[in-house]
């Protein structure tokens, strides 16, 4: 997540009117004496910390706090020639292990045929790029097989600088970096590449769906990604293992990334204290911001801080130094964070009561309306009926003066203009008799 911090702090940079947080770097696995000597305010780390390290940290005085930053999925990029438009190439957890221990060799290999019936594959090695030294997205990786298969758990386990199994040492490339990852396997045809999702999202490069645990195959996304998230279950450290997630559409092979920052720390200076307040002023803001959520997502970075509020303002609240507890800014005391996923869901539930009741109340009124007008059909078709029955064609003249008759109306305007037709050939003896009148008043006006 280097490449996510880099751009946060510059973003951060931008719009503190030049505060420049020269310390912001990605650690290494390595980060605690740099930490304990001030020469980082924090670590950015996908191994937690163990034991040890918060033991280390509290006897030098600086007890440890850390919270999740992002999700990270480790993406297996590809570069497979000639594969149909659309189609997305998949390998079962087994397939997985089988290439990473060796024993799947070859692109042409039965397990991998079974699994895409529509895509031809060569008799082929099948090459595998990663880089090589420490890192925390190895880590996840080897967590993440580990989980797949107990012979591999039992041989090889989780460390973030293995030793592959000697069966891929013909075929293993070690790089520098994950960008030479991507750049390596995107020229290399029948390579994949060990990359955060984050880095092939960037490049645009084609990835390998795997089966989770519910037996799907999915593909990596930023929404499968924060899927493996649902449910995590945390420890009093804020530590959670999300590989090989049980939710049904999540991407099997994903980790947090978090900061470790100390919680408190003694000073006998200001600066030390400064750089302190610094650090907990750009961290309430990467986590508080839109922009900085904007930011995370639009590069393929699944925000991890976006859903757990108040936990993680809970440590960045608690930073303290020289025994004094920093506030930078304003921020939503605890207690009132402690609510949110009680106030929040109520106000939801309220806003789609005040929907569905006004949508109930807009129907409603339209079938009020509806009815009005069918009332008002029926006492003008009786009123119309009684003045055709009578030939009183003088009651009905008002039809013609009406803009938008309803369908009633049209019809006795049609009636209406028969009526004046007909009448003129009606004896006035007949019309006297339904009129009920003399033959005067059977006397009409020339038809138009």
């Amino acid at each position: 997540a280097s490449t996510l911090l880099h751009s946060l702090a510059w973003t951060y940079s931008a719009v503190t009117a030049g505060v420049v947080l020269s310390h912001q770097e990605e650690a290494t696995l390595d980060w605690l004496p740099d930490l304990l000597s001030h020469q980082t305010e924090f670590a950015m780390v996908s191994v937690d910390p163990t034991d040890a390290d918060y033991s280390t940290a509290a006897a030098a005085g600086m007890p440890l706090a850390q919270f999740p930053l992002v999700v990270t999925g480790v993406a297996l990029t590809v570069n497979l020639p000639k594969i149909p438009t659309g189609a997305t190439l998949q390998w079962s957890q087994e397939v997985v292990v089988g290439v990473f221990n060796g024993s799947i060799a070859s692109w042409a290999h039965s397990a991998i045929r079974r699994l895409n019936p529509f895509i031809f594959f060569p008799s082929r090695p099948i090459t595998i790029a990663t880089v090589q030294g420490n890192s925390g997205v190895i880590w996840i990786l080897q967590s993440a097989l580990s989980s797949f298969s107990p012979s591999w758990a039992a041989a090889y386990g989780a460390t973030s600088n293995p030793t592959w199994p000697a069966a891929i040492n013909a075929s293993l490339v070690l790089l520098e970096n994950f960008a030479s990852v991507v750049e390596y396997v995107q020229a290399m045809p029948y390579a994949i590449g060990v990359v955060p999702f984050a880095m092939a999202y960037q490049f645009g490069a084609s990835v390998i769906a795997l089966s989770n645990k519910a037996g799907a195959m999915v593909a990596p996304s930023v929404e499968s990604i924060a899927a493996a998230a649902e449910g995590a279950n945390f420890t009093a450290r804020y530590q959670s293992s999300i590989v090989n997630s049980a939710q049904s559409h999540a991407y099997p092979i994903a980790g947090y990334s978090s900061v470790v920052l100390p919680l408190a720390q003694p000073s006998s200076s200001a600066a030390p204290c400064d750089r302190a307040r610094a650090t907990v002023e750009f961290l309430l803001w990467a986590v508080n911001s839109s922009s900085a959520l904007s930011l995370a997502r639009s590069n393929g970075y699944t925000p991890a801080f976006s859903t757990l509020p108040a936990r993680t303002y809970a440590v960045l609240t608690s930073v303290s130094c020289g025994g004094a507890v920093l506030h930078p800014i304003p921020v939503v005391p605890s207690s009132s964070l402690d609510l949110l996923p009680i106030v929040l869901p109520a106000i939801t539930a309220i806003l789609v009561l005040l929907a569905l009741a006004g949508a109930a109340f807009w129907k409603l009124r339209q079938r009020l309306q509806v009815m009005a007008a069918r009332l008002n059909d029926v006492q003008v078709a009786v009123e119309l009926s009684e003045a055709i029955a009578t030939f009183d064609l003088e009651k009905m003249a008002f039809l013609e003066a009406l803009e938008k008759p309803t369908p009633t109306q049209s019809c006795c305007l049609r009636i209406y203009h028969t009526l004046r037709v007909v009448k003129r050939y009606i004896p006035h003896a007949v019309l006297a008799e339904l009129q009920g009148g003399s033959d005067d008043d059977a006397e009409e006006d020339d038809p138009d």
